[in-house]
């Protein structure tokens, strides 16, 4: 019967690389070695169980795809298997299901892949926006303190005023000149 020929796990990936492994050491080597986007893993293994398996897969291969295949999974298996990041669960009695859960589980990978490269993208943009604003903050402290020694050194009075007349700058040549309570509001070096 094919369902008793069925390996423990198969692995593969949209170029189409398919392995069939039947131990948890293949199985995790076959996850350090390459990229998958589709685990299909047997439920029940022996010295081995599928929820750990899928915490393998999940750790090692995020962008992965896990569905859980089991002849016995209860409801309660099958919803925690998917709270912890199944994609599915699947009955060996109801394999018919396998091409559509395959192909809703590979959606889900590429919508995955593009998902992080977006978000990577946004994070180097926000990255160089950063850089940029630190590069023109140095650049604008820079010249403020080149001006601020420019007006310190000047023995001339200098001041800047608003639109109504207010005093809102003064060198210290201008306070000095002029009783500098008078203007206790104005910018001084």
């Amino acid at each position: 019967m094919l369902l008793d020929r069925l390996p423990r796990f198969f692995v593969a990936s949209k170029r189409h690389q398919a392995l069939a492994l039947e131990d948890r050491k293949r199985f995790e080597a076959a996850l350090a070695e390459g990229t998958f986007d589709i685990i299909l893993c047997d439920y029940n293994l022996p010295g081995y169980d599928g929820l750990s398996a899928l915490e393998v897969a999940r750790e090692r291969q995020p962008d992965a795809r896990v569905i859980l295949v089991s002849g016995t999974m209860g409801e309660e298996e099958a919803v925690k298997s998917l709270h912890l990041g199944a994609t599915d669960y699947l009955l060996k009695q109801r394999l018919d299901r396998l091409g559509p859960a395959v192909r809703r589980a590979l959606d889900e990978a590429g919508e995955h892949r593009r998902r992080r490269r977006a978000e990577e993208a946004l994070r180097e943009a926000n990255e160089l926006l950063e850089e940029r604003v630190r590069e023109r903050t140095a650049r604008l402290e820079a010249s403020e303190a080149n001006l601020r020694r420019i007006v310190d050194n000047i023995h001339d009075a200098l001041f800047r005023n608003d639109a109504e007349g207010k005093v809102t700058f003064a060198n210290e040549q201008f306070l000095d000149l002029f009783d500098a309570r008078v203007f206790e509001d104005v910018e001084a070096p």
